[in-house]
């Protein structure tokens, strides 16, 4: 009877689904390419229709140009956000896996689009309409809003399948939000985390204000959170749990924001200048990715005073050159009163004896002056970068 039963129930479970995100990446890619052919050719052609009309037929023919240079500027931040997912989905972010796309949509209403219009930017730029268009047409924000959400669906498709595969593939761990809930409070805050996370965070801080403040408009003091946000949200998710996937903390954001026509037609300062405007967001992402090493490397000094000793008294003479440096070429004034006082050789015999005095009463807390430290120095390099860029 029991063995009849075991039967029984082996033979009506579901055969399990495979996991196949290339199929479901290449139907998406497919989709994604052929809707925006269309919607490109066809702006293409009313585009020659209203330069015909107002220029004349030949001088609309030179004007319209080609099709695939946009079309392959499209394909690239559609690519970027399909990874993103892919990757997370893939690295065990069961819940989380599209988190950054999300932001990246949020974060696209910042980034352009038509005054007291506002709308997402959607990832194919077939979707934009045509010159021609009267601004007060509904086209300039009904297709913006739905290529976007057309766009930004097919490019998760792919870890969705992902996702909703391996969720069906592991019936015994409890899903829902109660089960989220419960193991969220489960989790155990460690200080060395929330120290790498508020440094992780002030590293952004620091990479924002700077950004704005070598920009050309500094009246707009978050117009760099847009475009800085989002890789260091990917960088924070992906991590180094899977180091083999640590490549897409360069792709993804590259895809994202590199500027294709300089590839499309290379030349040494084109391919040059894009490369380079594109790796502060890469950078952002490497900020991101950093959180999890940075975690570890706090609880090892903490389990080893003494090297945390030796890294907080360097850190600090390195601290106190780029202050007499920064003093020195009048790029900064010092406002500590004791080393106006006393003079930069005596903060640095200060703060070796206060780092003696916690190795003997207290060898684990040296570890958050190394982080403070470490917070100083990214000080300095920022206002080291400012003042290049100045």
């Amino acid at each position: 009877m029991s063995t009849a039963a075991v039967v029984r129930s082996d033979a009506v479970r579901p055969a399990p689904v495979a996991l196949d995100p290339i199929r479901s990446g290449l139907e998406a890619l497919s989709l994604f390419f052929l809707i925006q052919t269309a919607l490109l050719l066809r702006s293409r052609h009313l585009a020659w229709q209203f330069f015909a009309s107002t220029v004349g037929p030949h001088s609309a023919s030179t004007m319209v140009g080609p099709v695939w240079p946009d079309l392959v500027s499209s394909l690239l931040p559609f690519l970027a956000i399909a990874a993103s997912g892919l990757v997370l989905a893939v690295s065990g972010r069961r819940y989380a896996w599209a988190l950054p796309a999300v932001v990246w949509f949020a974060m696209s209403f910042f980034l352009g689009g038509i005054a007291r219009v506002p709308h997402p930017q959607p990832l194919g730029a077939g979707w934009m309409p045509p010159p021609g268009t009267p601004f007060g047409s509904p086209e300039w924000w009904a297709q913006p809003w739905a290529g976007a959400l057309v766009d930004y669906g097919l490019a998760l498709l792919p870890a969705a399948v992902i996702a909703a595969t391996v969720a069906a593939a592991s019936p015994g761990r409890a899903s829902g939000p109660g089960a989220v809930m419960r193991r969220v409070r489960a989790v155990r805050v460690r200080p060395e985390a929330v120290a790498a996370l508020a440094l992780c965070c002030f590293f952004l801080w620091l990479a924002v204000s700077s950004t704005t403040e070598a920009a050309a408009d500094p009246t707009q003091p978050w117009s760099a959170v847009p475009g800085l946000l989002p890789p260091f949200l990917f960088g924070l998710l992906l991590g180094t749990r899977r180091p083999r996937l640590v490549w897409a903390a360069v792709a993804v954001p590259f895809l994202f924001q590199v500027d294709a026509s300089a590839f499309l037609w290379p030349s040494v300062q084109a391919t040059t200048s894009a490369t380079l405007s594109a790796m502060p967001f890469v950078a952002m992402c490497a900020v991101g990715v950093a959180y999890g090493p940075m975690t570890r490397a706090f609880e090892r000094l903490r389990d080893a005073p003494l090297a945390a000793v030796t890294l907080l008294n360097l850190l600090n003479v390195a601290d106190a050159v780029l202050t007499w440096i920064a003093v020195r070429s009048h790029q900064a004034v010092e406002a500590n009163p004791v080393v106006r006082m006393l003079g930069l050789p005596a903060k640095v015999l200060i703060v070796a004896l206060i780092s003696v005095f916690l190795y003997r009463l207290r060898p684990r807390a040296i570890v958050w002056g190394v982080a403070v430290m470490v917070a100083v120095i990214a000080w300095h390099v920022a206002g080291l970068y400012l003042t290049a860029t100045a």
